[in-house]
């Protein structure tokens, strides 16, 4: 189609037993998209088909960044650094919540505070912290498996993809 159209779907919840017809399905449908250009009325799926398309893919990941680091999620990567400071952990958390607090009182993120001020909370803390306090340094502090560590997703993205092709084998065998 010259246009686009979006039916992504994120998330399919089945019960067991139907999960491994239903994978086998999805690959038979998707063996018969044709991937290629927009303008192409052959075509079923392409790339992202104009500049408006694309900047309005760019407000979205923008938005999920700042929905992301709401609620200061960072809270525990401090607790965290803390803990491997040698605070035990009920005192880390009692600090992060005081950072926290700080936080919200000047409206600023917990990473946007100063040290100084990050230091009334804990005198373990140093200028190290910041990039704990990143949405990018919180992602990558969890490097296990299951975990949000940029590694760790590219790992599972890999497990999947091959799910499906063994899945897509056994289907056309």
């Amino acid at each position: 189609s010259a246009g686009q159209r979006c039916s992504a779907l994120r998330m399919l919840y089945l019960q067991e037993e139907l999960a491994e017809r239903t994978i086998e399905m999805l690959i038979g449908a998707m063996r018969c998209l044709t991937i290629g250009d927009p303008a192409d009325p052959a075509t079923d799926v392409g790339p992202v088909i104009n500049a408006e398309a694309r900047a309005r893919l760019e407000r979205h990941a923008e938005r999920m960044r700042r929905e992301a680091l709401r609620g200061y999620p960072t809270a525990t990567d401090l607790a965290d650094y803390l803990v491997r400071r040698g605070l035990p952990f009920r005192d880390a958390h009692e600090a992060a919540g005081r950072a926290v607090r700080l936080a919200i009182d000047q409206g600023v993120d917990l990473a946007d505070l100063p040290l100084a001020a990050l230091k009334t909370c804990s005198p373990l803390i140093e200028d190290d912290i910041f990039p704990v306090l990143t949405l990018e340094g919180s992602l990558a502090a969890r490097d296990h498996w299951g975990g949000t560590a940029p590694r760790q997703v590219l790992e599972a993205a890999a497990r999947g993809r091959q799910r499906l092709a063994d899945l897509a084998l056994r289907s056309a065998g």
